[in-house]
């Protein structure tokens, strides 16, 4: 897998990944605030409790790369499930999320790397926002990934 961290989340030319980024710099990552503009891009969104030993879905949007990659019915299942069936390619994921968690700073990347999906393999390239959320006093991270390229069959 190849992360290359981005100097600026503005580098993404996505309106998704704007309203994203207004909607942290006004909140702070507070669910309880600007809910109406959290409402346009939340069905995009993953949500992830983080702990020592990985993370679990809070929620998984059907429009999230997740979605796109695994269905709808997958993000609707998702919920208290620890990731993705690729399990190696969850693990690498969840060390940002670790990192955000704890530091509460939030990550931009282009992410490369070859996933599993359902037995196919695929070569996918997406750009993604990890920030810290926080719902009342629970702390977890929030993912907005977008493809940067549609997914590639390998064989």
């Amino acid at each position: 897998m190849e992360r290359l961290t981005l100097t600026s989340p503005e580098e993404v030319d996505d309106v998704l990944f704007r309203r994203c980024l207004d909607w942290y710099a006004t909140s702070k990552g507070r669910f309880s605030l600007n809910q109406n503009e959290l409402e346009d891009f939340l069905p995009f969104l993953q949500l992830h409790a983080v702990g020592d030993n990985g993370s679990r879905y809070l929620y998984c949007g059907a429009k999230s790369v997740v979605g796109d990659l695994y269905g709808e019915e997958f993000c609707v299942d998702a919920q208290g499930k620890e990731g993705l069936p690729d399990s190696a390619f969850e693990q690498t994921l969840n060390r940002d999320y670790w990192i955000v968690s704890r530091t509460e700073t939030p990550i931009a990347q282009r992410v490369r790397a070859p996933i599993d999906v359902y037995g196919t393999k695929f070569s996918v390239e997406f750009f993604r926002y990890v920030f810290p959320v926080r719902f009342n006093e629970f702390n977890a991270v929030g993912v907005l990934a977008r493809f940067a390229e549609s997914p590639i069959l390998l064989n």
